[in-house]
């Protein structure tokens, strides 16, 4: 008699097919930053199961396509199959403003039926534009005299912005404000305005305006400021004078109030006057009024700091800056002015330290 024998074959698994975006934009999930690469990076599971061995990966294919047709993935993308798709430069290859759908697609290689996708829907996002800042005054004296910046006119879909306002010695080649020739002076804000005191040199003022996506820009403030040094006719004068600039600017208040970028903004001009020839006091013994313009040798206009009559560098020095008790016979052969360099540097680096703990 015949016999039948039947065969079960068990029906290939469709694969679940999965993507995801590095790197992850925190605010938004599907907006990419113009100045940032792209890497998206897919997985597919068999019956929950990550596929994840070379034998089984082997068994499929793998290929990237962008659905929207705005861009030939093939050109700007490093590879079109895997399961990682690279774009390494998002400006350079993708339009700010636009969207893209980049899909990821898995086929069994023995029954090309079997297959299956996964999309993800990006932005890219371009950096606020259509700003500019400016800085007054032009010219000023270290610790005495406050330059303000002053930003208008940047605008973006993203909103609140923020902005960070830093200097550099003038000629610096600025391409990110992250860059170590360039010091923070104010630390993300949503003001557009923001003042600095300054050590003596010739300073540019850079300026980075953020959107809420954080994405940036970075803008040099056209031209640059000058800053004289402190004009004394003694180093009693000199110690008087930066004390008093350290009161009258807030040293204390902005400690109190844990105002890093403030305390910072202080040091350094300080330290700029404590570690230059400039700290050293002039040869001249005539003494110049409190706050009269005088000219320097080399023509720069300087500002005298000196007392008044009533007035005494006892009222004016703070507690955090008294002077620390002489521990041998040789500090007391040191002059006013490296006395003033010793205590400032012991008490400020104290403040520094307790707004770090």
């Amino acid at each position: 008699s015949a016999s039948t024998q039947v065969v079960i074959v068990d029906a290939p698994k469709v694969p679940e097919v999965s993507i995801t975006r590095f790197p992850a934009n925190l605010a938004s999930s599907w907006v990419v930053n113009s100045a940032s690469s792209l890497q998206l990076t897919g997985a597919f599971a068999i019956d929950g199961v990550v596929v994840a061995t070379p034998d089984e990966l082997g068994k499929y294919d793998s290929v990237w396509s962008e659905e929207r047709g705005r861009v030939p993935i093939e050109s700007v993308a490093s590879s079109v199959t895997g399961l990682t798709l690279v774009i390494p430069s998002v400006s350079q290859l993708l339009t700010v403003g636009q969207e893209y759908t980049f899909r990821l697609t898995v086929t069994n290689r023995e029954q090309p039926s079997v297959t299956a996708f996964a999309e993800t829907t990006i932005r890219v996002n371009g950096p606020p534009e259509g700003g500019s800042c400016s800085v007054t005054p032009a010219t000023g004296v270290a610790l005495m005299d406050s330059f303000a910046v002053d930003c208008v006119g940047w605008g973006d879909a993203d909103l609140p912005l923020r902005y960070e306002i830093g200097h550099a010695r003038a000629g610096t080649e600025v391409s990110d404000s992250s860059s170590d020739a360039i010091t923070t002076l104010s630390s993300l804000s949503l003001s557009s305005r923001g003042s600095a005191l300054l050590p003596e040199g010739e300073w540019m003022f850079v300026v980075r305006v953020f959107d809420s996506l954080s994405s940036s820009v970075v803008y040099v403030v056209p031209g640059t400021v000058t800053v004289s040094a402190i004009s004394t006719s003694s180093e009693d004068e000199l110690q008087e004078c930066v004390v008093q600039r350290l009161v009258d600017n807030g040293l204390q208040d902005a400690t109190a109030q844990h105002d890093v970028d403030k305390v910072l903004q202080l040091a350094d001009p300080l330290a700029a006057i404590l570690n230059s020839a400039a700290a050293t006091a002039s040869a001249s013994s005539t003494s110049t009024p409190a706050g009269v313009v005088t000219s320097s040798a080399d023509g720069n206009a300087t500002v005298s700091c000196a007392s008044t009559a009533s007035s005494s560098s006892a009222q004016r020095t703070p507690t955090m800056l008294a002077a620390s008790p002489s521990s041998s016979d040789a500090a007391s052969t040191l002059t006013p002015t490296q006395q003033l360099r010793r205590t400032i540097r012991e008490n400020l680096f104290a403040q520094l330290r307790s707004l770090a703990e």
